[in-house]
């Protein structure tokens, strides 16, 4: 589950994984230990390093092992010839989600950023939330009361997505038109055929683009065509939020 880790070291909550703005990582030590000893690449160690606080103090193997302290000297190995964790870009078609990163982590703080997007298919723990993005922060997750949880949290509506003539949307999964994960430029454009039967079109093509070392800027464009009503629906953690130049015109339609 390591291509879903964000950089702020959570993961991304999919489905009912986690609760609402919960940040969890899906990821344990002790197995990215076990994994590193058995196949010896070197993401395992990385991972290994960056969940234990850039540091190998403490790491041991289990008690079956015959020199437990040899694991972490063999990772101090790794990291000294391919540097600490740093993930690129990921998008798995097969589950469905992608995400940009960019940015470091050095001693005078972190520059990371990322931004994500699920377009996997919907079964039983899915929350009809295909298109939906993230900036960093945790997804919604699974609710304890059951009438939040199915009129709410498993629906389209409670995620950062297109809500189309009031209903939610269709298990479908999409099918992704195009990705390029750039110097620059992040980008990716997904449209799934059978989430509203009633649109000719429901598509979202998001890029992330540097500006520089520190910083990035999103640009998205969600097209519907077809439906009576289109709900274009964001969340987010607590924050500020100021705009400037804005020209808001009213819409007589939908």
């Amino acid at each position: 589950m390591w291509p879903l880790l964000l950089s702020d070291g959570f993961s991304a909550n999919i489905g009912d994984a986690g609760s609402t703005g919960n940040k969890v990582s899906t990821l344990s030590m002790e197995r990215m230990i076990k994994a590193f000893d058995i196949y010896r690449e070197p993401i395992y160690a990385q991972l290994v390093y960056h969940l234990n606080g850039n540091k190998t103090d403490g790491i041991f193997g289990d008690i079956f092992t015959p020199n437990p302290e040899q694991i972490a000297a063999d990772i101090e190995q790794v990291i000294a010839e391919h540097g600490p964790l740093q993930l690129n870009g990921t998008n798995m078609t097969g589950y469905g989600f992608t995400a940009f990163r960019d940015g470091n982590i050095t001693d005078s703080g972190s520059t990371q950023r990322d931004l994500w997007m699920f377009y996997g298919p919907q079964r039983a723990h899915g929350h009809a939330d295909t298109l939906n993005i993230g900036i960093g922060y945790p997804e919604f997750g699974g609710g304890a009361q059951y009438h939040r949880d199915r009129e709410w949290m498993r629906n389209t509506i409670s995620h950062n997505t297109v809500v189309v003539d009031k209903y939610r949307q269709i298990h479908a999964a999409a099918q992704p038109k195009h990705y390029d994960d750039g110097e620059m430029v992040n980008l990716i454009d997904v449209e799934p055929p059978k989430d509203y039967p009633q649109t000719d079109m429901y598509r979202r093509t998001t890029a992330m683009i540097k500006v520089d070392e520190a910083n990035s800027y999103a640009v998205d464009f969600f097209r519907v065509k077809g439906g009576q009503d289109h709900h274009f629906s964001f969340h987010s953690a607590d924050g500020i939020v100021s705009t400037e130049g804005l020209q808001l015109t009213e819409q007589t339609t939908g």
